[in-house]
């Protein structure tokens, strides 16, 4: 996969509590489009890492996370911010 096949919808800009939910400012102007997706894609040193989505919220105008994995605010720094992608060619 490179660039060219992904479509950035957002930016992790800081975490939530201590339990490694991140908060993400959306790209989209239909923010609650997060809901249908199962994963996210998150650009790491020209590598795409991908995130199974277990939960989404909502604060004011930014978008809450919780990543399967990712079960501790010190994992969740670790993806500030980094952009999130989102590809078609992935099975959803």
């Amino acid at each position: 996969m490179n660039d060219k096949d992904v479509l950035e919808i957002g930016q992790i800009v800081n975490t939530r509590g201590l339990r490694g939910e991140v908060k993400l400012n959306s790209f989209s102007e239909d923010p609650e489009r997060f809901e249908k997706l199962k994963s996210i894609l998150v650009k790491e040193k020209n590598e795409y890492k991908e995130y199974e989505i277990q939960k989404v919220a909502y604060s004011k105008n930014q978008v809450i996370l919780k990543l399967k994995g990712i079960d501790h605010i010190d994992y969740a720094e670790k993806l500030r911010r980094f952009i999130c992608l989102y590809s078609s060619f992935r099975t959803w």
